[in-house]
């Protein structure tokens, strides 16, 4: 029927719910979320922080994980983002679970230097380039926070699809 949701297991699942996580995380980027003193806290990053039970860590990959717990929520589905929150660890996860792709699209994760986590806004750029969205990260503008960013370069990042 056409009405139906798509399967859990299915790509057309994923795409649904990592692109409507892309959206949330686009929303907290036009909101302007900062942390208050560069010290990984803040009202709003204390909300992503409570996923992991923890504040004033680096919240990078729990912002990613709010996320998706945000379009999962809406969507009624579960949250396909596992509750890991060190990008090293997320790397480790992705290549264990046979999730690592190397044409990143809207939605999948992105892990850079294995030490950093975002997602993935649209297809690569011209020069390597590839978009995103990211929590607990510096655009030289404001302070610690959330953007949009056109910076990434595809050779410093491994990518997850969940």
């Amino acid at each position: 029927m056409a009405d139906e949701k798509p399967q859990e297991s299915s790509p057309e699942f994923h795409s649904e719910v990592s692109k409507a996580a892309v959206k949330v995380a686009l929303a907290e980027a036009a909101q302007g979320v900062f942390e208050t003193n560069n010290d990984n806290r803040g009202p709003r990053v204390d909300e992503y922080q409570m996923v992991g039970g923890t504040l004033g860590q680096a919240w990078c990959a729990k912002f990613a994980y709010w996320c998706f717990m945000q379009a999962a929520l809406k969507l009624a589905v579960n949250n396909p983002f596992p509750r890991i929150f060190g990008a090293a660890r997320l790397e480790d996860w992705g290549k264990k679970e046979n999730r690592m792709v190397t044409d990143p699209t809207c939605g999948d994760v992105l892990v850079k230097e294995h030490h950093h986590v975002g997602l993935v806004t649209g297809p690569r750029l011209p020069g390597g380039i590839v978009p995103s969205v990211e929590g607990n990260t510096w655009a030289h503008v404001h302070k610690e926070g959330v953007y949009v960013l056109q910076k990434e370069l595809f050779s410093n990042c491994t990518f997850i699809r969940l």
